[in-house]
């Protein structure tokens, strides 16, 4: 859009307001276009971007109801359209005005102070509809980004996670672990994975309570999911000395290219 206000000034009267109308406009550098009818109004319109629309709906030739109601609905931007009125015609256009979808009125004979107060106040405000459109639309751009975002997280956080302290008992577990082996809060981490939970179970040797890490484990529960469990390693500090697990759900062809049938063997002789 030109950096020079733009006004569509549907009109077919000439007198002195309308002179003054103009001359304020151009004070403005407020750049018009006039219109002297419904149909040119409307091919102004479909070309060309306004920042305002004053419309006389003294004559009712020119339709300015229908003009500022067209102006409302095809506009998604914030385009104030305001009514020209002579006073003696205010008083029976009056609840049409209420009604209609006009901004505001400008009522004949014409004040100049109080124009040009009117017509800064307006673009005042259409400058502030414009950021706050603009900060929605940069808003809707970042949610956006955020939801895609989320998106890969909640990807990344499906893996099912499991603490444990150093007596081996689990103290935390979160959904996703739920979801995929069960609730095993309070249950023995070097037990949990010889259980009746799962078709396969891993080899006596593998303490999740030694320091180092491992390799994986690959396991079928009892309900047909193939998972990898892979052991983290303890967490020393201080205070605090606690290890983790990470489940992930694996497809059956990458679960069968993976998996040492020896543990299931071994599994098996335990019972």
């Amino acid at each position: 859009m030109d950096s020079i206000k733009r006004v569509l000034l549907v009109n077919n009267e000439k007198d002195d307001d309308i002179d003054l109308l103009k001359s304020i406009l151009s004070q403005l550098s407020f750049g018009y276009i006039e219109a002297s009818s419904y149909q040119e109004a409307m091919e102004h319109l479909g070309k060309s971007v306004f920042e305002m629309v004053l419309i006389d709906i003294n004559n009712e030739e020119l339709n300015g109801f229908r003009i500022s109601e067209i102006v409302k609905e095809n506009v998604s931007d914030y385009i104030p359209t305001i009514a020209i009125v002579t006073k003696d015609k205010l008083k029976s256009l009056n609840d049409k005005l209420q009604t209609f979808t006009f901004d505001d009125f400008f009522r004949k004979p014409f004040s100049e102070n109080v124009l040009k107060l009117r017509f800064s106040s307006y673009m005042k405000l259409k400058v502030y509809h414009d950021a706050l459109y603009n900060s929605k639309n940069k808003l809707e751009e970042e949610l956006e980004n955020y939801k895609n975002f989320s998106l890969e997280v909640l990807k990344a956080i499906s893996m099912g996670i499991i603490l444990y302290n150093r007596k081996g008992r689990i103290v935390f577990e979160n959904e996703a672990s739920k979801e995929i082996i069960g609730e095993c809060i309070n249950s023995s981490i070097n037990d949990l994975f010889l259980s009746k939970r799962f078709l396969t179970g891993k080899t006596a040797d593998f303490d999740f309570l030694d320091d180092r890490f491992e390799d994986s484990l690959y396991l079928v529960t009892t309900e047909g999911r193939y998972i990898e469990v892979k052991k983290m390693g303890m967490i020393k500090g201080s205070r605090l000395n606690f290890g983790a697990v990470v489940i992930n759900e694996l497809n059956p062809e990458k679960f069968s290219q993976k998996a040492d049938h020896k543990s299931l063997k071994s599994f098996l002789k335990s019972f």
